[in-house]
């Protein structure tokens, strides 16, 4: 089944090929801000998406293995990382394997083409999508598959010469959001494709031991490196 909490194309493609569809507007439950809602009315919202989730599994005759988050843009609570611990994945615009001097993940905590700005600010060549078990600390949950990267286009280089002021980061901006929608296609889908595959077949664990503070994922038996399968 596909739940949405936003107007997009996906209730087109339910609705084309007979796929089970929740849609729960969240901007309509939170009310007008939902940037600004309590972590409570969050929680409230992740408990009407399970409660719906159960209903469609009654309904249907079905039971879900595993969550996919795409898009959704908004932070998992209590009620559905608890329902469903290890079998929700997310993907992730940006290389998680990239760590800062104090051993922190340095691209946590950005999302869409603000991931590429980031990576663009620290100089680096190239973006990668992590393919990662969400769990309650965002973005800090097992990489399942890394991609392969997606270098910047050369055009770069000359917006970086560009007169500092807000042309150039409008500029810096609208490229930020041009590779983010090249890397949906060379990275998110390739990445989020070959998890889906690996859980399938039952080749992927996660292990008890850990690498930093999170589990060790096991592929075929074998440990991982820390930023999981590379393709």
């Amino acid at each position: 089944g596909i739940l949405v909490n936003k107007q997009c194309r996906c209730i087109d493609i339910a609705q084309a090929h007979g796929i089970p569809l929740i849609y729960n507007d969240r901007k309509g439950f939170l009310g007008g801000n939902a940037a600004m809602a309590t972590g409570q009315r969050l929680a409230d919202y992740d408990q009407l998406n399970l409660k719906s989730i159960r209903a469609l599994e009654q309904e249907k005759g079905f039971q879900t293995d595993l969550i996919c988050l795409a898009g959704y843009w908004a932070i998992l609570r209590k009620p559905l990382l608890d329902a469903f611990a290890g079998r929700i994945i997310n993907s992730h615009p940006a290389d998680l394997t990239a760590l800062d001097n104090a051993g922190k993940r340095k691209y946590a905590n950005v999302y869409g083409w603000h991931a590429a700005m980031a990576a663009i600010g620290n100089g680096e060549q190239h973006t990668k999508t992590c393919i990662i078990l969400a769990t309650r600390e965002v973005d800090e949950g097992p990489i399942l598959v890394t991609s392969q990267p997606l270098a910047f286009a050369k055009k770069l280089d000359s917006l970086k010469r560009l007169p500092d002021g807000p042309a150039k980061q409008q500029a810096l901006q609208e490229f930020a959001g041009q590779h983010q929608e090249l890397q949906k296609k060379a990275c998110d889908f390739p990445a989020y494709l070959k998890a889906l595959e690996l859980i399938a077949a039952g080749r992927l664990a996660l292990g008890t031991g850990t690498q930093g503070k999170n589990k060790t994922m096991y592929l075929d038996g074998k440990p991982l490196p820390y930023g999981g399968y590379q393709l």
